[in-house]
């Protein structure tokens, strides 16, 4: 007997983007030592019919100076087979991170993510700054 087995996700809101500008935005951010992407966005959904695995890891920074990567930070706000601390914040890097897993098959599993920014006076000077984040759904050994 063959067993076919088929997962897939896709995204609902991925343009993900966060503008700080020299008003009474950028203080308070600068102040906190970091800035919070909206909520949701992205939002992953999973679908598969066997284990799987989802993962992320991210490039450097493209920009005016090399931020470091681990500057970015997500978290899952689904609480819905969060793995590995991404519950709340966690940096990214650029080797694979597993987010979330699951030993059975899911239906349309909604995984919220929300990105969060480390920030320096010193070091972040105005400029935009962008980097690559690739997520991967992959399936588990049986």
């Amino acid at each position: 007997i063959k067993h076919k087995v088929i997962f897939m996700f896709y995204f609902i809101n991925n343009n993900v983007s966060k503008t700080i500008t020299a008003d009474s935005t950028a203080e308070p951010a600068f102040s906190n030592g970091y800035v919070e992407f909206d909520p949701d966005n992205p939002t992953l959904i999973v679908d598969s019919n066997a284990k799987w695995k989802l993962s992320v890891k991210s490039a450097d920074f493209t920009g005016p100076y090399s931020k470091e990567i681990a500057d970015l930070q997500l978290k899952d706000l689904s609480g819905t087979h969060v793995k590995n601390g991404f519950d709340d914040y966690k940096p990214l890097s650029a080797s694979d991170q597993d987010i979330a897993m699951y030993d059975n098959g899911v239906k349309a599993e909604a995984h919220p993510l929300q990105y969060k920014i480390l920030l320096d006076w010193q070091k972040d000077i105005p400029g935009t700054y962008e980097a690559t984040v690739t997520y991967t759904l992959s399936t588990r050994g049986s």
